[in-house]
């Protein structure tokens, strides 16, 4: 029956995907590689053209950050402002959507995604928001692992985008950041047990303020709250 329903909806026009990507994160330190991930569920939906006017189109997430401990009680947070389903579609087959393709060829690629289990490498260009914390039980200690432009911050660039001495110190940097898509279950409960203050900050910001503001002294802190680092 289920089935019947969905194949109707494709013939309209509505389609409708779900799928589970795991992040993986190699952080090359002084003892060696460091790994950390973390898997997220995405619900993507499109619809007609005409479907428009009932907003027949969504992109969801549920998970959360992926965390490497690099060294004892040192955590690098790869987290979800900038990153959900579609950097999978960016990067697997599909590359987005090319300019030129039909929509069904586009539709087709995502089905042929989601029922694949690849794994790619992520550039650079397409790498997460990347923080840490001087201090863990401290918030407004979160600083930027490297150059980033986010929600209108642009931070210091380095040399290499890999290089994460500025926060860790010499001997440390991105070895890799993979992309999979899996059947392993949503992660849940790995953030809250790192950072288990996490939930005063649902509906502020890190540094505690309800609204950004130019005289915030941590512009970054005052940019993040728990959605950051999870999503239910």
């Amino acid at each position: 029956m289920a089935l019947a329903f969905l194949a109707r909806c494709e013939k309209l026009g509505f389609h409708h995907w779900e799928w589970h990507q795991k992040l993986t994160v190699v952080v090359d330190t002084p003892d060696g590689p460091k790994t950390g991930s973390s898997v997220v569920g995405i619900e993507m939906s499109v619809g007609p053209r005409w479907s428009q006017l009932i907003d027949a189109g969504r992109l969801t997430m549920q998970g959360e950050a992926a965390a490497v401990e690099v060294s004892p009680g040192k955590y690098l947070f790869a987290l979800l402002d900038n990153y959900d389903g579609s950097t999978a579609l960016k990067m697997f087959p599909m590359r987005g959507k090319p300019r030129g393709m039909e929509e069904e060829e586009y539709y087709r690629r995502i089905d042929e995604m989601v029922t694949s289990r690849q794994t790619v490498e992520l550039p650079v260009e397409y790498f997460p928001l990347l923080v840490s914390f001087r201090d863990l039980s401290n918030p407004m200690s979160v600083v930027a692992a490297g150059p980033v432009s986010f929600k209108g911050l642009d931070f210091p660039t380095v040399a290499e985008p890999r290089d994460l001495s500025r926060i860790f110190g010499p001997g440390y940097s991105i070895q890799s950041i993979t992309l999979s898509i899996v059947d392993d279950e949503v992660t849940d409960g790995v953030i809250d047990r790192i950072l288990p203050w996490l939930d005063q900050y649902r509906d502020k910001a890190l540094d505690g303020r309800s609204i950004r503001t130019i005289e915030a002294t941590n512009q970054l802190a005052n940019s993040l709250g728990s959605g950051s680092f999870r999503l239910k």
